[in-house]
């Protein structure tokens, strides 16, 4: 019997073995998280394993810890997980469907479905609900949510929202007023934006890095993202220090596994440096998180291809890619499109319709756009 029957038989047999008693389903997520790829099955490392066999083991772990009640954020990990197990979950196999597709369906049929699970796209009016939609990438749903809201994570959340410019324009002043709130309350997931925006100096960001690391034991998918983030800008906060990939994109991966984007969006960029080089990774993170409509993650996963980086080159695939990041906001996509449209009959308007957002954006006082123009006589 192949690895892949065997791991098959096992998910049968932990099926009828489920018991009827809760248990801490949150901390054993986390601890699966934290530890699929030291995983084996019968002696072999999961990363040895053929990709049928990892996806049944995955698609196993994940059903005998959620016991078949997940949620959205339980959903959303399964991308993730595949990446660190070796898996592009956005590669298609052979019968067409991607392997997330396949482990879905997997779940679906080994739990006596009738349907594949899928992940729900709730609306509510709690900060619960405000926190998913923005999980979901969904900003302009989030965002009136989250202004209503008075808890500190929501105006952390818009303060980064602005900060970023995540699928909406950078606004620098939005960003300082949230975050502001955030050292009144001092809030700890604020305080390295809050010293992004010189509200605070960076020396002071230190003194809250236990109280992310105690938010971090706890499963709290923000304060993963903002420990990768206090290690990136550690020479900031520490003179003289300096930072490690290797323990940033740990943080990272951490945040990625819950499904944020943005977390997906810094791994594949450290992925596409040249200490952490691995382009596989670095694509399938930009996959994950452009999956969701963020902007800047389609914005890179357009470089990737228009570049080459680890894929075959692929100009037309890049356009459609810088495309859809212009139309979620990200504005860095905006010189590559010009250029392209430039001089090309078929796409002239679409030309015109770059360069009138380019003066725009420079003429509020974007620096970065009033070098692009200069590019443009015409």
């Amino acid at each position: 019997m192949d690895h892949s029957m065997q791991c098959l038989e096992s998910f049968r047999v932990m099926l009828n073995r489920i018991r009827a008693e809760p248990e801490d389903k949150s901390a054993a997520l986390i601890d699966w998280m934290m530890t699929v790829d030291e995983r084996k099955f019968n002696g072999v490392d999961i990363l040895e394993l053929d990709e049928a066999t990892k996806l049944i083991c995955l698609t196993r772990d994940f059903c005998s810890i959620t016991k078949f009640a997940w949620t959205t954020a339980d959903l959303l990990m399964l991308p993730s997980m595949m990446i660190l197990a070796g898996i592009n979950p956005f590669d298609k196999m052979n019968g067409g469907l991607t392997y997330c597709e396949f482990a879905l369906n997997l779940i679906g049929t080994m739990g006596q479905m009738q349907e594949p699970p899928s992940i729900p796209n709730p609306v509510g009016q709690s900060n619960d609900d405000a926190q998913e939609l923005f999980l979901q990438c969904r900003i302009q749903e989030a965002l009136p949510l989250l202004e209503r809201s008075s808890d500190p994570c929501s105006k952390y959340l818009l303060g980064l929202i602005f900060f970023e410019g995540i699928n909406v324009a950078k606004d620098m002043a939005r960003a300082k007023k949230f975050l502001a709130i955030g050292v009144e309350q001092n809030y700890a997931l604020s305080m390295r934006l809050a010293a992004a925006v010189g509200l605070i100096p960076w020396s002071n960001v230190r003194m809250y890095n236990d109280e992310l690391k105690a938010l971090a034991s706890k499963g709290n998918v923000f304060a993963f993202y903002e420990l990768g983030q206090y290690f990136f800008n550690l020479p900031k906060i520490v003179p003289g220090s300096k930072s490690d990939p290797k323990m940033v994109v740990r943080y990272y991966e951490r945040a990625a596994a819950h499904g944020y984007f943005l977390a997906h969006w810094r791994a594949s960029g450290l992925y596409a440096t040249k200490e952490l080089l691995d382009y596989a990774k670095a694509k399938a993170h930009a996959e994950a998180a452009a999956a969701l409509g963020h902007g800047s993650s389609e914005n890179r996963l357009a470089m990737i291809y228009w570049n080459g980086n680890g894929v075959e080159r692929d100009h037309e695939l890049a356009i459609k890619y810088y495309r859809r990041a212009v139309e979620h906001n990200c504005f860095d996509s905006l010189l590559r499109l010009a250029k392209y449209c430039r001089g090309k009959n078929d796409c002239l308007d679409e030309y015109k319709r770059y360069r009138k957002l380019i003066k725009q954006l420079a003429d509020k006082g974007d620096a970065q756009m009033q070098g692009w123009l200069t590019q443009f006589k015409d």
